[in-house]
């Protein structure tokens, strides 16, 4: 009864500390996801400062 109370244990703090790390990168990947679409959006923004826009989006 206890060696099976022991691996009950084991598992369970196996299974919270699996789902722990899962959420912690689930987080971390959000989090650098939206770091690079800001990164991204500030790089376009700054190229399409540095070149002259086509004609026919300048003219609208």
């Amino acid at each position: 009864m206890t060696n099976y109370r022991v691996l009950s244990e084991q598992w369970l703090l196996q299974y919270f500390f699996a789902d722990a790390i899962k959420g912690y990168l689930r987080l971390k990947n959000t989090l650098m996801g939206m770091i690079l679409r800001v990164y991204m959006d500030h790089l376009i923004i700054e190229e399409a400062q540095v070149r002259p826009a086509p004609k026919a989006i300048r003219s609208r």
